[in-house]
């Protein structure tokens, strides 16, 4: 299968952003101002993973999740000659970048828009100009390219998580990318997590519950991690403005992603 192939139907399902995407209100008591838009998501099947010849990838080997900053000046091309990775995805914030596939083809993302990358397809990220661009990564890295230079001389780590539990060798794990806008006053529900998260708050500041941890504010282009199994609660403090956060699930495909929970939080 082509990697034009792998990759398309992923994106084409997903609808790119809110437009043909599911969005759900919170209509209970404690969801009262909410709503959640999937962006894009995926699949990750746990396996040997070879690219050129080489082996890249095990059940064996140990992912950790991340939310990487890449600013990108016009014109350039990175990394250079490409790379492979596990799975995540590229949101785009300003401007317009390109994924770019081996056989030549160029996926458009442009600001609010996200594209599923699926497990260890060759590619670069670049930006065809005029002016600069800024795009985020969150999804799941090997435990190998942890201490090394990220793709992009530009690039920023906005969060890394410790090492995930270890993968079950031959299951499938799946990622999704949510948009997660608490309209003002507005809250979340109460959720149990069934797979490795991260929240990057996109715009305004929340206010982040976590069971066992009190609370926490959540500020502007800051993230954090919860691991599996974790409940936790956000909370829009503003009475006037709107907030909006970037969601990203990494669970095993045999269990829920979240199960909302009638928990009280602090």
């Amino acid at each position: 299968m082509s990697i034009r192939k792998l990759l398309l139907p992923v994106v084409v399902a997903t609808g790119l952003i809110a437009v043909g995407c599911a969005k759900s209100d919170g209509v209970s008591p404690v969801a009262q101002g909410f709503n959640a838009t999937t962006l894009a998501q995926g699949g990750m099947p746990i396996k040997d993973y070879y690219y050129d010849g080489t082996l890249e990838f095990t059940p064996a080997s140990r992912v950790y999740a991340a939310v990487l900053d890449f600013p990108q000046p016009a014109g350039e091309n990175a990394p250079t000659g490409g790379h492979v990775h596990p799975s995540g995805f590229v949101y785009d914030l300003t401007g317009e970048t390109f994924v770019n596939l081996d056989n030549g083809t160029h996926i458009t993302v442009t600001p609010g828009e996200a594209v599923f990358a699926p497990p260890f397809f060759h590619h670069t990220h670049s930006n065809p100009g005029p002016g600069p661009d800024n795009w985020l990564f969150l999804g799941v890295r090997g435990e190998d390219v942890r201490d090394k230079p990220l793709p992009s001389p530009e690039g920023r780590v906005v969060i890394n998580s410790a090492d995930l539990p270890p993968l079950v060798a031959g299951a499938t794990y799946m990622l999704r990318l949510q948009m997660d806008t608490l309209r003002p006053s507005g809250q979340t529900p109460t959720t149990k997590l069934g797979g490795a998260t991260l929240l990057y708050m996109l715009d305004g500041q929340n206010t982040l519950a976590i069971q066992g941890q009190g609370s926490q504010t959540m500020m502007f282009d800051h993230a954090n991690f919860l691991p599996t199994g974790s409940v936790y609660q956000m909370r829009n403090p503003s009475t006037t403005q709107q907030t909006q956060v970037l969601v990203m699930t990494f669970w095993l495909s045999t269990l829920p992603p979240a199960t909302n929970v009638n928990i009280s939080l602090p």
